[in-house]
């Protein structure tokens, strides 16, 4: 330890060094070795806790990090300053690049096919395997926070970053868009990505602490409908749907994304939306809640109501995207909520009206019985850029702008919104 302390003063020679270095220098250790950084300096020890984690803990399929996950879970010292797990579940054939030859840059997508390549490893079969997850959660003694996603951009660790980050976004656009019986996917890997969401569900629920805030962008409904499953702890027989409701029971803040098709296969509408209102309807702590649904996939009127028929005493900020929902249901849900909730951000797909002068009713009677703090349509002007929960613009555009004004009764009705609405951007 005496060598890395100057002999004239005494002093730590690390703390001399540029933190985006040392940082640079942790991220390359093995979990185990910086464990051992408070052997060899103070100052090195605490950048290791900070400069390589950030308080967040991400596994990657193509980094094999389910190893990492085990090495840093036999450190406690390390898991212990874990407090978000953020977990890229997409397999490899999620995006079919050579749909996009036409499309995109060449020689940025080039680059993408390379790094998404990089993926395929020999222990992608293990990644999120649930006894994995068992035997290392219990060590993630202040988790308060997961995401798992497969649409956000998952190469920031590479140099040209941000330079790929809008062609990856245009590509998860183009592909909610699509229609999935048309594409012909790999059953194979698709049915392992949905396997990875109820060993997570089943573990998380055993031995992570109580969640503060979850996201789940997209939660399969193959995963949803899962039966005949065996609790962790208990070893009772269990559902995915019971596992969901108690490890959500917690939470503050929930994003969920639900994806409901796959190869022209449809779950019947009234069934999910019973289950999804048993999931929703306990969510009594939740305070945030945001939620997305595959436009045009449920829209039966049982459905919808099931989802609004819920009360969450706690709501305070709802978001909803593309479930087209008729206007009368969802103001009906609103108004349930009325005396908690203070924000409300609608995508221009969330809503089904059937003529312009409906949108100004509904905006009407949301200014005339709630008192909003702040109202947003996004997704509204087409040159506006889309972008994950997490990164997208924060700029609403000027209709939405005129629309949060009048919410709030500060401003007159925006002229042309009803007829704006009819051509703004699906998503």
């Amino acid at each position: 330890m005496g060598s890395f302390l100057s002999q004239e003063t005494g002093r730590d020679m690390f703390s001399g060094l540029p933190v985006e270095l040392l940082g640079y220098i942790i991220s390359l250790l093995l979990p185990s070795d910086v464990a051992n950084l408070r052997l060899m300096s103070k100052y090195f020890a605490l950048l290791g806790r900070q400069g390589l984690f950030n308080d967040r803990l991400t596994l990657r399929i193509y980094r094999d990090d389910m190893l990492r996950l085990r090495g840093i879970s036999e450190c406690p010292w390390l898991a212990a300053c874990i407090q978000e797990i953020e977990i890229f579940v997409a397999d490899t054939d999620l995006y079919r690049f050579h749909e996009y030859n036409r499309e995109v840059p060449e020689d940025i997508l080039a680059e993408l096919k390379n790094a998404w390549t990089s993926a395929c490893m020999n222990g992608s079969g293990v990644f999120c395997h649930e006894i994995l997850f068992a035997t290392a959660f219990s060590s993630f003694t202040n988790v308060k926070s997961v995401v798992m996603t497969s649409t956000k951009f998952p190469f920031e660790y590479l140099a040209r970053g941000d330079c790929l980050r809008p062609t990856w976004r245009y590509m998860v656009e183009r592909d909610r868009d699509r229609d999935y019986s048309r594409r012909e996917l790999n059953n194979f890997l698709y049915d392992r990505r949905t396997a990875r969401f109820p060993s997570f569900v089943l573990s998380a629920r055993a031995y992570l602490p109580p969640l503060t805030k979850l996201i789940f962008d997209p939660f399969p409904i193959e995963a949803l409908v899962q039966t005949d499953l065996v609790s962790m702890k208990e070893g009772m027989k269990t559902t995915v749907l019971k596992e969901m409701i108690m490890l959500c029971r917690p939470l503050g803040h929930l994003h969920i994304t639900f994806d409901g098709s796959y190869c022209g296969k449809h779950h019947d509408g009234p069934s999910i939306g019973r289950m999804i209102a048993d999931f929703l309807g306990s969510l009594q702590h939740v305070r945030i809640l945001e939620l997305a649904f595959p436009l045009g996939r449920f829209t039966a009127p049982g459905y919808i109501e099931k989802i609004f028929g819920v009360s969450l005493p706690c709501l305070q900020i709802f978001r909803l995207e593309r479930i087209r929902a008729p206007p009368d249901i969802l103001l009906s849900f609103l108004l349930r909520h009325k005396a908690t909730i203070k924000e409300l951000r609608l995508s221009s797909t969330a809503l089904l009206f059937s003529k312009p002068s409906e949108l100004k009713d509904f905006m009407t009677l949301l200014r005339d019985s709630l008192r909003l703090e702040k109202f947003e349509m996004f997704d509204w002007d087409p040159k506006e850029e889309m972008l994950w929960v997490e990164e997208r613009c924060q700029d609403p555009g000027e209709m939405s702008r005129g629309l949060e004004k009048y919410a709030k009764s500060e401003g007159p009705w925006p002229h042309g919104a009803g007829l704006s609405l009819a051509g703004a951007r699906s998503l």
